[in-house]
């Protein structure tokens, strides 16, 4: 699936910007207000177009019961993105998404390793949504949901 690939590759390179001297990226006006940050912002377009193609990847497969894996894969990267945009509550939702498709794969195979880590990377980011949303309570019941 080269479409996984390219959005894998635009996560990391969009998860990863920084300045290339490794400085700040802030900059202030002669007044001290913050102006916008160039890198930010590039980060933030990347993300998004990363978001859109992730839509529009998950809209093309979302019956074909060949790609389930790759559905609850994209499912997963959507989240992550979501996450990464700070918006919980979609990202929370986007974890909820891949974990029933993973859920129905691991009854298909129980002790597949594959299944096991996705399962394992959503709870735990899912989880991490709600630490940063001051919601702790509410990670604990999902994990005793599986």
């Amino acid at each position: 699936l080269g479409i996984a690939a390219v959005l894998t590759a635009m996560l990391a390179l969009s998860a990863g910007a920084s300045p290339p001297d490794g400085g700040s990226t802030a900059q202030r006006d002669p007044v001290g207000d913050e102006l916008p940050n160039p890198v930010e912002e590039k980060r933030r377009a990347l993300l998004t177009k990363a978001l859109a193609l992730h839509r529009e990847f998950m809209r093309e497969r979302q019956d074909d019961s060949r790609v389930r894996y790759s559905t609850a894969q994209a499912h997963r990267r959507l989240a992550d993105v979501l996450r990464l945009l700070e918006q919980r509550d979609e990202a929370i939702a986007g974890y909820d998404r891949a974990l029933a498709l993973l859920k129905q794969l691991r009854a298909d195979a129980p002790n597949d390793p594959d299944y096991r880590q996705q399962v394992a990377h959503c709870r735990n980011y899912q989880g991490e949504v709600h630490r940063r949303a001051g919601r702790t309570g509410t990670r604990n019941r999902r994990r005793r949901r599986w």
